[in-house]
């Protein structure tokens, strides 16, 4: 993902103003964005986020992740996102320029 100043690219290059992230709400399947392959909620561990990805066809969990994807510890920061080009899925921090909570 490309990220340049209030801007999110999309999986086809396409940016996206004003992409923010929310808190976790899983009731809602933490609102997957498919233009983007984006949950724009954010999902508290790894473990939650593989078996999201794998929903959405993305069996890959990227080497760059620096987490393992069976963790359960808490990340109160970070995104997921299914990348189905590539089969692959990835969890990382989201700044705080792009959330809309502290």
């Amino acid at each position: 993902m490309i990220q340049t100043k209030g801007y999110v690219a999309s999986n086809n290059g396409v940016l996206i103003q004003g992409l923010k992230f929310t808190e976790p709400c899983p009731e809602r399947g933490y609102d997957f964005n498919d233009p983007t392959g984006n949950f724009m909620c954010v999902v508290p561990t790894p473990k939650e986020c593989f078996n999201l990805c794998q929903n959405m066809g993305c069996t890959e969990w990227n080497h760059m992740n620096l987490i393992p994807s069976g963790s359960e510890e808490i990340k109160r920061y970070h995104r997921c996102r299914c990348f189905p080009e590539y089969n692959m899925c990835f969890y990382n921090y989201v700044p705080k320029i792009h959330r809309n909570f502290d």
